[in-house]
């Protein structure tokens, strides 16, 4: 019996997203804007091609020291962030 891997869109809480969701590696753009998340799952952090993450929106106000490996990543929009 074989479990099938949820798609993004059916994931009810951004916690759930993991490396099985987001192959390692493989995400050039995330763009998690308008969906009161209150932060950005740590496995992001291991999307070394990422150039631009949006989060717009949202209640996230800071990233892990775990993002300072994005050495791609040119383009993070915060703007209107929920406090």
């Amino acid at each position: 019996m074989s479990s099938a891997v949820p798609a993004v869109n059916d994931l009810l809480d951004i916690r759930d997203i993991d490396n099985d969701v987001l192959p390692v590696g493989k995400l050039k753009e995330l763009d998690l804007s308008y969906n009161d998340f209150p932060s950005i799952p740590e496995c992001i952090s291991l999307q070394y091609h990422i150039e631009s993450i949006n989060v717009e929106g949202n209640e996230i106000m800071h990233l892990g020291p775990e993002f300072a490996s994005l050495q791609r990543l040119h383009t993070l929009n915060f703007s209107q962030v929920k406090k």
